[in-house]
């Protein structure tokens, strides 16, 4: 703002000037003076006389000289003054915040134009030094896992900041902007000379975070002004929402890329089961398949292994999510390898655990359950790699066998040996598998299913055919379970001899 000028209050055809003008007895009698001695009204040689002061906020920015009375004139064109120059300093702040709102217009539209944060903060820095004139700056923002000051974008500085830098950790925490003038750079900054600095400081907030800083920095005979802090603060005000927002939408994109590339792993493990049962005269093949979560750690398997001989495979997998989605392919692909030469089944588990083992991850392991049905005579011999015992219904006895455990799972221990039993399947009985998602399934008052349920169920149904009987399984767990989701797959697969 220009300073006051009493010679511009007193300018001819002014309104003031003409007062003046008007009034009787002053020309030729009253001299006005600036504060130098400077005549800037009246006529006529001026005589020594009587002088008051024209006090503008304490201080003379005049003189009146000459007249009965200089000091009532003198209070007169003091209240002038000082109403002048209340005008002047609200023009000038109106001025001021027009030209912030301009700048801020501008900004909020550099701002907006870009989805990316990096972008967005760096337009910001290079937007704030070109507002509030610096020799260099640079936002710090807290990383999203270790919530601490990690991400820095820079301009005009290579330094590295001082790890909890007193006056950044100060304005982090308190939300306040701070400015210090004058300071050693060596409490800011590493690896520099022992100059002095000039810093403004103001928090990258919104309601819920505090999402970093921005610093800028000049030479210690630049004095940041208190003005200029709440500009730089209502610039980290306005620049927050907009990294918040772009950090949310970044994480939204990346959320819904993730999502479809879960539904397409979703995809290729259902495309890898069996798509169809066998529809074989005198026998009923049925199945449920229910991911807990968007990919499986659980799978079913039928192969044809040749003339009336079918290979029956259930696995569930030690862990979910995508690791277990992965293991299961592989695992199917080595025991489909393994199972299409004319080895007994035990033989055939035997190779596929070595290769299991070999180029096993993370500690991954398989429990699985192998059986090979000849559809012709009912025999069925089976290997149970410390999976859960299925339940076998034989009319005969009206009663449910378990098939226990013969080996260790797959991916155990590379010289495990397998073991095969074998049952007779006659008219009327059936063989169910499961995996341990439904025995270990949780209602709300955290109670198992539990084996002794899943067998009393089974057995209530046994004269059911294999799609009442899984129905009716589904139906008893979703009634136990409710209101409240599967934390396991579930898989479960039924052979009936109708």
């Amino acid at each position: 703002m220009t300073p006051f000028s009493l010679a511009r209050l007193l300018k001819k055809k002014g309104l003031l000037f003409s007062i003046l003008g008007d009034l009787p007895g002053l020309a030729g009698q009253v001299w006005i003076l600036a504060a130098d001695g400077s005549l800037l009204w009246g006529t006529g040689a001026q005589v020594e006389t009587k002088r008051a002061a024209i006090l503008l906020d304490g201080e003379p920015a005049g003189w009146v000289c000459g007249g009965s009375d200089p000091g009532l004139l003198a209070g007169l064109l003091g209240y002038a003054a000082t109403l002048e120059n209340e005008k002047k300093t609200l023009a000038a702040e109106l001025l001021d915040r027009y030209r912030e709102l301009n700048l801020l217009y501008h900004l909020s539209e550099i701002l907006s134009g870009s989805p990316d944060p990096e972008a967005i903060v760096r337009a910001a820095l290079a937007e704030t030094i070109w507002i509030i004139p610096a020799e260099a700056g640079l936002i710090l923002l807290k990383s999203e896992a270790a919530q601490a000051l990690q991400d820095t974008i820079s301009w005009g500085i290579s330094y590295r900041i001082v790890p909890e830098c007193a006056l950044v950790t100060r304005v982090l925490a308190s939300g306040k902007a701070e400015l210090a003038n004058g300071v050693p750079v060596e409490e800011y900054f590493i690896e520099t000379g022992g100059l002095s600095i000039s810093v403004v400081c103001a928090p990258l907030k919104t309601k819920k975070n505090n999402l970093g800083v921005i610093l800028l920095v000049g030479p210690a005979e630049r004095i940041f002004s208190a003005g200029e802090l709440t500009l730089l603060n209502t610039i980290a005000q306005q620049t927050a929402p907009m990294i918040e927002v772009s950090r949310l939408h970044q994480i939204e994109l990346e959320k819904a890329h993730y999502e479809r590339e879960l539904q397409m792993a979703r995809q290729v493990q259902e495309s890898l089961l069996p798509q169809h049962m066998p529809a074989i005269s005198g026998w009923q093949f049925d199945r449920r398949w229910h991911p807990a979560h968007d990919v499986s750690g659980d799978f079913y398997d039928v192969i044809k292994e040749g003339p009336q001989r079918l290979g029956l495979v259930i696995a569930d997998i030690t862990d979910k999510g995508m690791p277990a989605s992965l293991f299961m392919v592989f695992v199917r692909s080595a025991l489909r390898a393994s199972l299409t030469h004319s080895a007994p089944p035990a033989r055939a588990l035997i190779n596929a655990n070595r290769v299991i083992c070999q180029d096993s991850f993370q500690g991954l392991f398989a429990t699985l359950f192998y059986a090979r049905l000849n559809t012709a005579s009912g025999e069925l011999s089976y290997i149970n790699a410390g999976h859960p015992p299925a339940l076998f219904y034989r009319r005969a006895h009206d009663d449910l066998q378990l098939l226990n455990c013969t080996g260790l799972p797959l991916g155990v221990e590379r010289g495990a040996v397998y073991t095969q039993q074998s049952i007779q399947l006659d008219p009327g009985d059936f063989l169910l598998f499961y995996t341990d998602g439904i025995i270990e399934a949780i209602n709300p008052a955290q109670k198992e299913f539990g084996l002794d349920r899943l067998k009393s169920e089974v057995f209530s149904r046994r004269s059911c055919s294999s799609a009442s009987l899984l129905d009716g399984l589904e139906q008893a767990l979703s009634t136990y379970i409710n209101p409240l989701a599967l934390e396991d797959d579930v898989t479960l697969m039924v052979v009936m001899r109708e």
